[in-house]
């Protein structure tokens, strides 16, 4: 059913901001009752309603598997820009599905291409952040080494010691950094939040419920490492290329998982905050305020 413009205004307005309709309303419950066991189901079950964004991650795995037969120049960056694309296709296939909206598969694609650069400079901000706890550690310890000519046993033992705890606590530091960055991608594609706004916004989100994101972060990681080592090929070349193409299918499609399950989180996240999910700017025409309501590939 097509809507006049001002119809169009009025449901864009009502359904990205933090109005009381209905919509708005039954959104916020399913959200809010799940657990982390019914927000697990419910993530598996968004690629079955939505089977584009299997598509998008299906580009990935066959890309890579074109660059295995027939390597060519920038092959890694070409799969890192095609996998943050697909995290960003998946995670407004997740939205859509939470605000019972539609803004379809163009449209999607559109703002994926919109906000892709927004993604990238924060992802690599918010890297470079993660280095900052280190800083005075390296500097305290070459100023030590610099100073002390000679170490007698026990001072060595000491500087050892004192040396692991830092490097101990930095990494402690950094991976509590990196946790709450981990929205990031979420609150760029889905809350159309620009480069410090992304990172602002991830750092407020995962506090609110930092044990279970800590959780699923860490096993997040986990298959991250998996995916750097299947899509960019760290693990080495002594795989065949079917056990290559196997480990980067396996690794997209558990990263494809959790990006739904994580934008159940951010989601999540914003309503305890009472926040809008997503305050949209003049630009994004492709908001979901179409006629249907139906979730479609």
């Amino acid at each position: 059913m097509n809507l006049s413009g001002e119809g169009n205004s009025i449901r864009k307005a009502k359904l990205m901001t933090n109005c009381d309709c209905a919509r708005c309303r039954t959104a916020k419950y399913d959200v809010s009752r799940r657990n982390t066991v019914d927000s697990i189901i419910w993530s598996g079950g968004l690629f079955r309603r939505y089977p584009s964004a299997v598509v998008a991650f299906g580009l990935v795995v066959a890309v890579e598997a074109i660059s295995r037969l027939y390597p060519f120049t920038a092959s890694e960056i070409v799969l890192f820009v095609l996998l943050v694309s697909a995290r960003g296709y998946a995670d407004l296939c997740a939205v859509d599905d939470l605000l019972d909206s539609e803004r379809g598969v163009l449209g999607r694609l559109k703002r994926v291409l919109r906000r892709l650069h927004v993604v990238i400079i924060a992802r690599g901000l918010s890297l470079a952040v993660l280095a900052v706890p280190f800083i005075p550690i390296v500097l305290g310890i070459f100023a030590t080494t610099s100073l002390v000519s000679d170490y007698s046993p026990i001072s060595f033992v000491a500087f050892l010691v004192v040396a692991g705890l830092g490097i101990g606590v930095g990494v402690l530091v950094a991976a509590s950094i990196y946790i709450k960055f981990a929205l990031i991608p979420e609150a760029c594609f889905v809350g159309g939040e620009g480069v410090i706004s992304s990172m602002k916004e991830s750092w407020r989100s995962v506090s609110l419920g930092r044990v279970k994101t800590v959780i699923l972060v860490g096993i997040f990681s986990l298959v991250l490492g998996f995916l750097i080592s299947g899509v960019v090929g760290v693990g080495g070349g002594n795989e065949s290329t079917s056990d290559g193409a196997l480990r980067v299918a396996s690794s997209a499609a558990t990263t494809a998982f959790y990006s739904a399950l994580f934008t159940h989180i951010y989601v999540e996240r914003r309503f305890e905050r009472d926040r809008p999910v997503h305050v949209p700017s003049p630009s994004d025409e492709e908001s979901p305020s179409g006629g249907s309501t139906s979730p479609s590939p």
